[in-house]
Order: C-alpha cells, then structure tokens, then sequence
C-alpha cells in the first residue's frame, strides 16, 4: 500500500498541528544559550516542513545540527522532513535518536515504527508503535487527572 504525497504531506501537517513538529516554543529556557545561527535555521526549517518544502527543511536542520547537535528538537523535525521526502531509511536513525534523547516523543516512535514497516522491517515496527500507544495512552490519563483535580478544586 502506499500512500499519496497528498496524503503525506496532510499526515505531516496534522503532526507539526498536534505538536509533534518543534517549532518556537521550542526554545523555552534555552534561547540564551543557543546560537543565533542555529536558531535561525531551526526556524527556518519548520517553516519549510510545515509549508511542505522539505528539501529546504532539512538543509536547514543540518546546518542546525552542524552548530549544535545537542539541540533535541531539531532530530524530531529532521525526521518530518525526511518522511516527506519519502527517505524513510534516513528517518529511521534520525528519530531513533530523538528518541533516545527525549523518551516521551510521541511521534517519533509512532513514526519510528511507521517507517520500519515501510522499509520491510514490521519485526521492528512492533516496539516503537506499542511506546507510541502507551504515550498516547499515558497522555490521556495526565489530562484526566489535571481535569479532575481542577474539577475538585471548583
């Protein structure tokens, strides 16, 4: 089965909506010490994922990671941009790592496993796609009991 760039790019769009593309807010509690050119390309690449040029995206996430590989969100888009340009094999080691770096990246494992499947390896899918579930579901409790104690508190 394969899915249409059409297709692809809307699954792209609704993850960078849903939160998982980083975007500015990415920057909290470390704008000081990263470099301004670093962060201008960060920027300049998620606007470039989220317009669907994804060529520019990760040209502009590279030289993010050329500055300062220990810039978490940038893997997690670089990975995006990779699957839009349907070089799932380059994403896979790319969002392995956002994972490694930051565990509770919903996205990445789901896509993750996504891209395992794609590449012939479901084998491989199987463990990324159950942490991409058990996120999820882990999500919906926080926000149960966020609302509940809020609810207690009225």
């Amino acid at each position: 089965m394969t899915v249409s760039g059409f297709k692809l790019r809307a699954a792209i769009l609704s993850l960078t909506v849903m939160g998982a593309c980083f975007g500015p807010s990415a920057f909290a509690g470390r704008s000081a010490d990263l470099n301004p050119q670093a962060r201008t390309a960060f920027l300049t690449g998620t606007a470039d994922l989220k317009k669907g040029d994804y060529l520019g995206a990760v040209t502009a996430f590279q030289q993010v990671l050329k500055v300062d590989k220990a810039f978490e969100p940038v893997y997690l888009n670089l990975g995006l941009a990779y699957n839009g340009l349907k070089q799932f094999e380059r994403a896979i080691p790319v969002f392995t790592l956002a994972l490694e770096l930051d565990s509770r990246l919903q996205g990445a494992a789901l896509l993750l496993g996504i891209d395992f499947y794609k590449t012939g390896a479901p084998e491989k899918a199987i463990g990324p796609l159950q942490k991409a579930l058990a996120l999820q579901k882990e999500g919906k409790l926080e926000a149960a009991r966020a609302a509940f104690t809020k609810a207690k508190e009225l």
